[in-house]
């Protein structure tokens, strides 16, 4: 999905909501429909979702056709937002929806799942961007920065079946 030379996209979860494009800026003020900030959100966090599991996610009492109806709309929603503030072209670097499957593209950098690497026990190196990335989620947080992380964990899907 990402060209090569193209500007980095990076989504930060922790201590704001923002998606970042070198000096475009989106942020929580700009979007006019919360569903498709929520639905990027999520996907940010699970990197992947089925139509089906983002349906029974945020529209859980839709039949399919109708619920297949509002995420279609959502992500064509998503996709403008995307390029108009990040530039023409931004929402192909930041996911990808085929075959019933939302992704997002490999190269979109997430604080929240790099504080996760950071902090997991195999990376036994301590690091600033650790002290940072927790810096901006206790901001967010304050005075509960646990919080960041429990609601994190509630909008993981299983991907599992």
């Amino acid at each position: 999905m990402a060209e090569s030379g193209s500007l980095p996209i990076r989504i930060c979860l922790l201590g704001r909501f923002e998606i970042v494009r070198g000096e475009c800026v989106l942020r929580p003020a700009d979007w006019t429909r919360r569903k498709p900030a929520a639905l990027l959100a999520c996907l940010a966090l699970n990197r992947r979702l089925t139509k089906d599991q983002a349906i029974d996610l945020f529209w859980p009492d839709n039949d399919l056709h109708s619920g297949a109806n509002n995420l279609y709309r959502t992500l064509h929603e998503l996709r403008q937002t995307l390029n108009k503030f990040l530039g023409p072209g931004s929402a192909e670097l930041v996911f990808g929806f085929e075959d019933g499957i939302l992704s997002l593209d490999e190269s979109v950098w997430v604080d929240a799942v790099e504080f996760e690497r950071l902090c997991s026990p195999s990376n036994k190196a301590p690091d600033e961007r650790i002290v940072s990335l927790e810096r901006a989620a206790s901001a967010l947080f304050a005075p509960q920065p646990s919080a960041a992380l429990a609601s994190r964990r509630l909008m993981r899907v299983p991907l599992g079946g």
